[in-house]
């Protein structure tokens, strides 16, 4: 048998790669609950603390900028057009030379990083901060390569259709972290936090190279192996230029969003240092439910619209992303009501104890109330996105990208200016969400163009408008059990919440099903037909798919 054939493929699955990526994403974020949970027990806000997570910033700001959505979205088209014209040895070749670049490029920064600070450890003084970010940088910086060359892996899985090969791999990291804070919570007998954190800094390179080990095990159970031709012409044309171009672009636009977030972080701290955290709990809140639902449909919805775009079937390109809209406004809206109109309650039983008191609810809870308003924004823009990626347009979506950060900056600078003191961070949240909402516009203006694919949006407006109307029926339905119905004055305050919550979820949940049988009858059939498909494949699954 050839090489070519050798070559393990899946049949496209948009539903089970959605399906298998949010388990995965939902199981990390778990994982990185019980993390912090554990840190912040062992470590608190101590001087060493903070040195250690500026020293795991860095190495993560290279994974931000090459290793996540840039490397893949600039590798998975190109590979998947390979793939699909069943050019397996041009293929490899392809990926080959893409990782001998990343591995050399990133490689090289680590070691001159590495070596600059060796040199300037001995001149600083011992146990202060900047000492302390130096020994831990030393030890960590390594996973950037590490985890750039896993993202590379995770792309080749991608293109193969292995999603849930790929969505796993997030895990490791959790893992070992959560490893290395048991065995210093049960095996460690020095109660200094410098020799501590010294030894978490270990299992996170630790984590780096499982992650890579893991990838490079799952691409070689594929029967794919890596077979680099470097030369100066692979670089100046053909494939690997393409993906080394889109690279660069992608890596920009990362870089862009970066020193956004940068920026809102600088503005919040002029504001007071309560906007800051207040904004970081209200995103991490806005974030969960993306994380699981739509940057896992934008993960997958890449490989169709690639196969559809590199066969000119236009129409198949359009049928995926509706169907893609449909299924994010049918989670993402209902998800986006029960933030709104919960916050506080939400607020309460995740976060309220010990420092975190009454005011601290209020302060979040403003923040959580204008980010939840962007739920369905921003997961549109991560929905969108692929469409270019797919036809290879990166540096388009950088420009817009770019658009997007001025639109938000002004913004910001104008809530700062004009709403009271006690507001200020929540107009900051404000303008994330209309400069969301203004990008995703953009993106649908300019994909309607034939230039950028022909997206077909008509009736896209009709649709949304059909599927909010059950969204009102349901928050109705939730206001007035939770003001008429419950007599629940006597309970506690978190008793209080949790029985709100629940009980809305629950009638909500249900009538929102109601709701959406008479307003979109069609589409619920439709929706039926596709999940009961899905469960009968997955009956099937471990028997056709063991691996």
């Amino acid at each position: 048998m050839s090489s070519e054939a050798k070559v393990k493929t899946k049949k496209e699955s948009f539903g089970l790669g959605v399906l298998l990526t949010s388990l995965w994403t939902l199981v990390s974020r778990f994982l990185g609950l019980i993390r912090e949970m554990l840190t912040s027990r062992l470590f608190g806000t101590s001087l060493e603390k903070s040195a250690f997570d500026f020293a795991f910033k860095l190495p993560n700001l290279f994974r931000r900028l090459f290793g996540e959505g840039a490397l893949t979205s600039a590798l998975v088209p190109v590979l998947k057009e390979q793939i699909d014209a069943e050019r397996f040895e041009e293929a490899k070749k392809l990926t080959g030379n893409i990782f001998a670049a990343v591995a050399t490029c990133i490689g090289c920064i680590v070691l001159v990083a590495i070596a600059g600070m060796s040199i300037a450890l001995p001149f600083v003084e011992e146990g202060s901060y900047l000492a302390c970010i130096f020994t831990y940088s030393r030890i960590m910086l390594p996973y950037a390569l590490f985890i750039c060359l896993a993202a590379l892996g995770m792309g080749v899985l991608n293109a193969l259709s292995h999603f849930g090969k790929s969505a796993f791999a997030q895990n490791l990291l959790n893992v070992c972290w959560i490893s290395g804070l048991l065995y210093l919570y049960f095996c460690q007998q020095s109660s200094e936090l410098y020799t501590k954190l010294f030894i978490l800094s270990w299992f996170i390179l630790a984590a780096g190279v499982a992650q890579f080990a893991y990838m490079w095990w799952q691409i070689r159970r594929c029967g794919f192996k890596f077979r680099p031709k470097l030369s100066k012409k692979e670089f100046k044309e053909g494939p690997t230029y393409v993906v080394c171009k889109n690279l660069v672009w992608g890596s920009i636009g990362a870089g862009v969003v970066q020193i956004n977030v940068l920026i809102d972080m600088f503005l919040a701290s002029l504001i007071g240092g309560w906007a800051v955290s207040s904004l970081g709990y209200a995103d991490r809140l806005v974030y969960l439910p993306m994380g699981i639902i739509a940057t896992a449909m934008a993960t997958v919805i890449l490989n169709p619209l690639t196969s559809a775009f590199s066969t000119g079937n236009i129409e198949k390109a359009n049928t995926t992303f509706r169907q893609s809209f449909q299924m994010l406004l049918l989670l993402m809206l209902p998800i986006s009501a029960i933030l709104i109109q919960y916050v506080e309650d939400i607020i309460i039983l995740i976060y309220k104890g010990g420092e975190f008191n009454d005011e601290s609810v209020m302060l979040v809870s403003r923040a959580l109330m204008f980010s939840s308003l962007g739920l369905v924004a921003f997961s549109l823009n991560k929905l969108i996105v692929p469409w270019f990626h797919a036809r290879k347009e990166v540096a388009f979506t950088v420009r817009i990208t770019i658009a997007q950060v001025i639109l938000n900056f002004t913004l910001n600078v104008l809530a700062i200016i004009f709403l009271p003191q006690m507001w200020k961070h929540a107009g900051l949240a404000l303008a994330t969400v209309i400069s969301s909402v203004a990008g995703f516009l953009f993106y649908l203006h300019f994909a309607k163009q034939e230039a950028h694919g022909g997206l077909k949006s008509r009736g896209l407006g009709l649709l949304f408008v059909r599927l909010l109307l059950p969204v009102v029926a349901m928050c109705v339905a939730m206001y007035a059990l939770t003001s008429y119905c419950l007599p629940i004055g006597h309970l506690g305050e978190r008793a209080q919440s949790l029985i709100r919550l629940a009980s809305a979820s629950v009638v909500g949940g249900i009538v929102y099903v109601i709701a959406l049988f008479v307003t979109n009858r069609n589409l619920m059939y439709v929706l039926l037909d596709r999940l009961s498909n899905r469960f009968r494949f997955l009956k099937r699954f471990n028997k056709s798919n063991k691996g």
